[in-house]
Parts: C-alpha cells; structure tokens; sequence
C-alpha cells in the first residue's frame, strides 16, 4: 500500500486515550508555547505587513491585531508570527520547526468551527508526529533544503484532516498535495539576509491548509509522492509508538540557545492579568 495511504489510515484511527499523559502534556506545552511567542511576534513588521496583504472581511482573527481575514490567509499571518522572533520550537533531529505552521493553523481552524478541546489536541499530536516524519523521510539533506516549509506543509495537512474529518482516500490525497505543493525556501539565503520568509512557515500553513480544502472537494494528488526507496522506516517504523515526535521537543531563548520548553513557556506566561485582553 502507498505510504500517504498508511499514514492516512494512521490518522484516521489515532486514538487519544492510548497516548501517555507525558506526550499530552507536551503537546499542550507546544499549544502555550506556540501562541505565546506568537502574540510576542506580532508587532513584527512581517507580521504587520502580512496582516495588510491578507485582511479582508473572512471571519478568521489574526492573533492579536485587531484584524480578520479568509482561512488560509489568517492561517499565513498567525504562522508568521510565530516565527517571527526565531523563538519557535525546535526538533533538533529535523533541524526544524513544526509547531509554528501547525498549531497555528489547527487554532485558526478551531476559531470558527466546533472544535473541542480534545479534538484540538489530537490533531496537533497527529500533525507533529507527519510533519517530523516528513521531514526524516525527506531525500535532499543539503543545508540549503532544511527549510522547515519543506515539512510543515503535511503536518498541517494532517492535523486539519482531522479536523476536518477527511475520509481515508481524501486525507491521503491531502498530504500528497501538500507534499506536492509544499515551498522549498533556499535555507542559506532566508538566514543570511534575515529576510521575512523565515523558512516559508507563514506560507507552510496556508499551503497545507489548502491542500486539506482541495483534497475535501476532490482534488486529488499523487498518491505516490511519499514513495521511494528507504521511505518506509522513517515514514511508517513505529508509527504512533509511544515516544511521539512531541517528547523531544526543545525551545529556543532569544540568543537562538534550546533549552526547556517548560521553562519558556513560564516566561511567557508571566504576565500580569490586567496586562491581557482577549484575542480573535
């Protein structure tokens, strides 16, 4: 069977009474952490001039700004500013950043559909475990290919799957689109020059979040794109074992240093509660 099917009946089964409390934990860490740097990056000017480009009158918030727009813009804004400061997760194994496409996109989603806590959860476990599998499948390991856009895009795909309930053929479809359509950012340049781009995770969210809108209205992908030799082990060898891809996870301090993800997010939970106001 082609391996965006597995992963796609994976995801379809995947059960959150059989995750450890560690693993949940954790991924309610990566949730915290994940928004709090978002809300810190969003007087970023890449961040305000995305919010310009993409504003309309979609019913989606951008984090903090005052400003809404359609889905997959909203989820574009909210992503960059999660990279915004170079503060988001890391996983040191891909050289990477899921979180910052993923979570904002499956919290942009929940903003307007009836999604419940649990539900949330799941889907961003499911979408971290495909997106760091993606990026230890991936063939090309030149520095310049280790954008995390090049991964992103299928973890974002799984998770709103989920979501959104794709039957098995369509969330295959879904990552096979994403894997199809997913930006390759020339990693060297976007750090040598600190452009904007940060690694193409704004457009990693809204690239994934589309291929899920196509794939729900019969757009279909290359159900063989996952496939080569070698692809296997890292895509399907212990698929939703215990571990997770979530346990490993580090954050990283303003100086670029990993440290304790628990830590940070204290940090950024330290705020005063007369110093917050609610965010669409």
């Amino acid at each position: 069977m082609k391996i965006a099917l597995r992963v796609a009946e994976w995801i379809a089964g995947f059960d959150l009474d059989r995750v450890s409390s560690e693993v949940r934990e954790r991924a309610c860490l990566c949730c915290l952490d994940t928004v709090g740097v978002a809300l810190a990056g969003t007087g970023a000017p890449s961040v305000r001039a995305a919010a310009r480009a993409f504003a309309s009158d979609g019913a989606y918030g951008f984090w903090g700004l005052g400003q809404s727009g359609a889905h997959a813009g909203a989820c574009f804004v909210n992503a960059t500013a999660a990279s915004a400061l170079d503060l988001d997760d890391g996983y040191a194994l891909v050289v990477g950043h899921a979180a910052s496409s993923m979570v904002p996109a499956v919290l942009t989603t929940a903003q307007r559909a009836e999604v419940s806590g649990r539900e949330a959860l799941e889907a961003v476990i499911v979408g971290y475990e495909v997106a760091v599998r993606a990026a230890l499948a991936r063939e090309d390991t030149r520095v310049d290919a280790l954008s995390s856009g090049g991964f992103t895009p299928l973890g974002v795909a799984a998770a709103l799957g989920r979501l959104r309930g794709l039957s098995v053929t369509q969330q295959a479809h879904a990552l096979a689109i994403a894997a199809a359509y997913r930006p390759q950012a020339p990693l060297v340049v976007s750090l040598a020059e600190g452009a904007m781009v940060k690694e193409s995770i704004g457009w990693a969210a809204l690239a994934g979040a589309q291929a899920v809108a196509l794939a729900a209205e019969g757009f279909e992908g290359a159900l063989t794109i996952l496939d080569r030799e070698g692809a296997e082990a890292p895509w399907l060898g212990d698929l939703g074992a215990a571990g997770f891809a979530t346990l490993p996870v580090v954050n990283r301090s303003p100086s670029g240093c990993a440290h304790s993800g628990r830590a940070h997010s204290a940090r950024c939970a330290a705020v005063a509660p007369d110093a917050t106001r609610p965010i669409r």
